[in-house]
């Protein structure tokens, strides 16, 4: 009998999209908490909804692989917005502060200094969120499929998330050993 491989990919591709939306808010939003401090963004709270993911994974009837990828992003977002942080303040700031002393606005100040100068760290970052969001949404699809049919859960799609998210925490650690001479 052959494995199952549906959750593998149902979670794959709610953690992908979940990462996609991450990258595309989390770096802009570390970039102007830096500039106005008391923007409590920055300080979203962690691991609330990586539980929300888990049960919507195990607990509903009709999965919608779009609607577990937005629980995931805002399981992913503060990551990578804390992530983001860091990488900006490991650079200099006198990088930004020329740019806006000849007239660069700060859509432009990150976008051309900044963004460039995290991005190891912050695609390292991602890598760790897509893993962690395809492993969590992964195995609880798979465990509540072999719930709700009464069967054991299939050995090799869990071997398979296993391997996916030890490939993307390897590629992580890779582009994390190339960030630090900032």
């Amino acid at each position: 009998m052959a494995a199952d491989w549906s959750p593998v990919w149902l979670a794959l591709r709610a953690a992908a999209l979940a990462t996609v939306l991450a990258l595309a808010l989390g770096p802009w939003l570390a970039f102007l908490s830096r500039r106005h401090p008391a923007a409590p963004l920055v300080r979203l709270p962690l691991g609330v909804s990586s539980s929300l993911l888990i049960a919507y994974c195990l607990l509903a009837a009709d999965f919608r692989w779009v609607l577990a990828a937005l629980v995931a992003s805002a399981f992913s977002l503060p990551y990578l917005m804390r992530a983001s942080a860091a990488a900006y303040d490991s650079f200099r700031p006198e990088y930004l502060n020329a740019a806006r002393g000849l007239g660069a606005s700060e859509w432009r100040v990150f976008w051309r200094i900044a963004r460039p100068l995290a991005l190891r760290p912050v695609l390292s970052a991602a890598s760790f969120v897509l893993a962690s969001a395809a492993a969590e949404c992964g195995v609880a699809l798979i465990l509540a499929r072999s719930l709700r049919t009464s069967t054991p859960p299939p050995a090799a799609p869990l071997a398979g998330i296993v391997a996916i998210a030890l490939a993307m925490h390897y590629l992580g650690i890779r582009l994390d050993r190339g960030s630090h001479g900032l």
